[in-house]
């Protein structure tokens, strides 16, 4: 049951999470009553102050869709005043839940429908139509792309950011995921993606690190391109194509954690060490191409899944100036990358 309408504030984005936040009221959630803080421009659920953090998770879980269905509240705060290290810990440990970290405060905040953040959104919305578009070579659609599918592993399950299934394939596990890290850590986000190797029918991971804004507006971004090599994930690339360039102690992260130390020109795109710039679509190093054959692996072999054209690419673009273009574009300079 949910109660208590929160009313509207005038200028409620003055507040920030930056700032001392605000409270604006209570709320119910089924028999308790919660605090309501502005913060971010937003009004968020507070919860951080009851102990217990799976019943409050599956308290939420329970009531989500009641919690949001007013268009009251942006999202419900979990915890505060946690570091990255253990919001690291944290998300391991509730893996089947979708959080996200604001350094400021050390917020850990679930949002509307449980997506992460605004960042998420459009980096899975630029894309989504890049995978649908191999459809568009056969007769009948051969692969489904999906943002809500849970993917088994050993000791538990995960679901990624996006996946893709090839249509007939009997194990219905995708053969291409992908996962988008925002304020969670270079180093979980490839720990992550690593994981997905787990389940031996997963061919493919590109995992997506957007950094927060700069003070000019510009953003790092940095993209690992992971396919398989036998029962573990070989990095084959990782490309920097954000707005700005990363730094020296960011590749050498990057190298490190993808033990590629000795291979350094697997890094490619806006590197501190050149002047490339992202500013134009389908412009190498900022495509990954992902294999049709590894995409589309396990899909039933049926005369319908032949090509409309003389023969079908043997690779699919993924263009990351795309992504970049969607987060310069589409979301305000004064909004964050974890703002909804």
């Amino acid at each position: 049951m949910i109660a208590n309408k929160i009313s509207d504030i005038k200028n409620s984005n003055i507040f920030s999470i930056y700032k001392k936040d605000y409270i604006l009221g209570v709320k119910n959630v089924g028999d308790k009553e919660f605090k309501v803080h502005a913060l971010n421009g937003g009004k968020y659920l507070d919860m951080s102050y009851k102990s217990g953090t799976l019943s409050k998770l599956l308290l939420i879980q329970e009531y989500l869709h009641d919690v949001f269905t007013e268009g009251e509240l942006d999202g419900v705060i979990i915890k505060r005043n946690l570091s990255e290290s253990k919001f690291d810990e944290f998300e391991e440990k509730y893996r089947d839940y979708k959080v996200e970290y604001v350094k400021h405060g050390g917020l850990v905040i679930i949002y509307e429908n449980l997506s992460t953040g605004i960042a998420h959104f459009y980096c899975t919305g630029a894309l989504f139509p890049m995978f649908e578009r191999v459809n568009s070579f056969y007769v009948q659609r051969v692969l489904t792309t999906s943002s809500d599918l849970s993917i088994s592993l050993p000791h538990g399950s995960r679901q990624p950011d996006l996946s893709s299934l090839p249509d007939g394939r009997q194990s219905l596990v995708p053969t291409t995921v992908v996962e988008i890290g925002v304020s969670q850590s270079v180093t979980h986000l490839v720990k992550k993606c690593a994981s997905f190797f787990r389940n031996t029918q997963i061919e493919i991971v590109l995992g997506i690190k957007i950094f927060s804004k700069e003070d000019d507006n510009t953003f790092r971004a940095v993209a690992f391109n992971y396919s398989r090599n036998g029962l573990n994930g070989n990095c084959l690339s990782i490309v920097s194509f954000g707005s700005c360039r990363t730094t020296v102690q960011d590749e050498e992260l990057f190298l490190e954690l993808t033990n590629n130390n000795q291979n350094p020109n697997i890094l490619t795109g806006v590197l501190s060490t050149n002047q490339v710039l992202n500013n134009a679509p389908n412009t190498p190093p900022f495509v990954i191409n992902i294999p049709l054959a590894a995409l589309l692996n396990g899909a039933s072999p049926q005369p319908q899944f032949l090509p409309n054209l003389l023969q079908a690419p043997i690779n699919i673009p993924i263009d990351l100036f795309t992504v970049k273009i969607y987060l310069e574009t589409k979301i305000p300079a004064n909004r964050s990358f974890t703002s909804f």
